[in-house]
């Protein structure tokens, strides 16, 4: 921060904006809080209503974005894809033709492990070179008894659809 420009006379200033949930206020106050300790950052904190967030996080009326991702496929390319310099939901307005090129290889190429290859090229150059930061992943808990089956558990949408499901015997 030092080589920066920043000291305690002259901290980094920072907005951090975020849709207003109860969750997304702990998760933003959290980040605020460690920002001021670690690296003696201001941050104001900006809770938003869903349309002036969206509207704020599409025009890039930000400094700091609280955003989350779901995947609509079980598939890498479902998070990767949406970083290539093209994308309308990179917001991040990250920009590296390298990585627009694996991501665009890793779709064509057929075999699974060279494209998983070119995916995990891809998400090394994102966590090191775009100003991104994944801090935690939804999880959700199920408690399926032993005796239905058809269950879909590994859907990331968490889609499940009665004719899928079946009891055995128990």
């Amino acid at each position: 921060m030092h080589l920066a420009g920043f000291s305690s006379h002259n901290p980094l200033k920072l907005s951090l904006v975020y849709n207003n949930s109860e969750n997304n206020k702990k998760v933003a106050t959290a980040i605020a809080s460690m920002w001021k300790r670690k690296l003696g950052a201001e941050i104001t904190l900006t809770d938003q209503q869903w349309k002036t967030y969206t509207e704020s996080r599409n025009a890039g009326h930000f400094n700091v974005l609280g955003s989350a991702r779901v995947a609509e496929y079980n598939e890498p390319s479902s998070f990767l894809n949406v970083m290539t310099s093209s994308n309308a939901g990179n917001w991040a307005k990250f920009k590296n033709n390298d990585y627009d090129e694996m991501v665009a290889s890793a779709m064509m190429e057929k075999n699974s492990k060279n494209r998983n290859r070119f995916y995990n090229r891809a998400e090394k150059m994102l966590l090191t070179q775009s100003p991104i930061a994944p801090i935690y992943y939804y999880s959700r808990g199920y408690l399926i008894k032993s005796w239905l089956k058809g269950y879909p558990v590994n859907n990331p949408e968490s889609v499940s659809y009665s004719h899928t499901l079946y009891f055995i015997k128990h």
